[in-house]
């Protein structure tokens, strides 16, 4: 992997590259997750070439830091988890699986995602230094939504998911709630009212909130002119 080129202004260039190579002018894009801030600055710099925008779970203000603080953050790998691609595999979907994921989905997600380090450990292909660049990108600053045209809708994960409440003691899991309670869920309102304050402007933003696993409650979104 290139050791540089993974702050979001290169991404967004690095998906309009694509794009070019591809002879798309005009495309339907979807995020996950830190996707997010991705899909607002690619159609923010090229909004003639956006047809609208998908975000799930994607549509937050990373600039806030609510991941520090969580009371079950996953234990550093051991030494025996980086003896083995297969070992370190274990160790992921142990520490950060989700217990509803159908079987061997997960298994086959992290295996692409690791290999064989220069010391012979097993690690993440995405090393510390590029992720890091990644992540001080991605959280410098708020999202800026108010210059996408196109029309978007945000799907958002509300929730805990079961697998970490089953395999907590009850303490955790009073901690676990409390830091959702009073830290995450402040921070995810927030996060919704600013998509919706800017995007509304433009008569173009919808969202939905769901449960985990399984979606409930949702608002109906309205019908948009997406063009075909």
């Amino acid at each position: 992997m290139p050791a540089t080129g993974y702050d979001q202004t290169t991404l967004v260039e690095d998906l309009r590259g694509f794009l070019d190579s591809q002879g798309l002018k005009r495309v339907h894009l979807v995020g996950a997750s830190t996707a997010g801030e991705e899909l607002t600055r690619f159609a923010s710099k090229y909004p003639e070439r956006v047809g609208s925008l998908v975000y799930l779970d994607a549509a937050y203000d990373r600039s806030v830091d609510v991941e520090s603080g969580t009371p079950d953050r996953p234990a550093r790998p051991t030494p025996a988890d980086r003896n083995s691609v297969e070992a370190y595999v274990a160790y992921l979907v142990r520490t950060r699986g989700v217990s509803e994921a159908p079987p061997g989905v997960l298994e086959r997600n992290w295996r692409a995602s690791v290999a064989l380090q220069a010391d012979g450990k097993a690690g993440m292909r995405w090393g510390e230094a590029q992720y890091g660049e990644y992540m001080r990108s991605l959280t410098a600053a708020p999202p800026d939504y108010s210059k996408v045209r196109a029309p978007a809708l945000a799907i958002y994960a509300i929730g805990v998911p079961h697998d970490r409440l089953e395999r907590a003691t009850p303490e955790m899991r009073a901690a676990i709630e409390k830091h959702r309670r009073e830290i995450v869920v402040p921070w995810r309102t927030v996060s919704v009212a600013q998509f919706r304050t800017v995007l509304r402007k433009t008569k173009s933003s919808n969202w939905i909130r769901c449960t985990i696993p399984f979606c409930t409650g949702l608002r109906k979104p309205r019908r948009s002119s997406a063009p075909s």
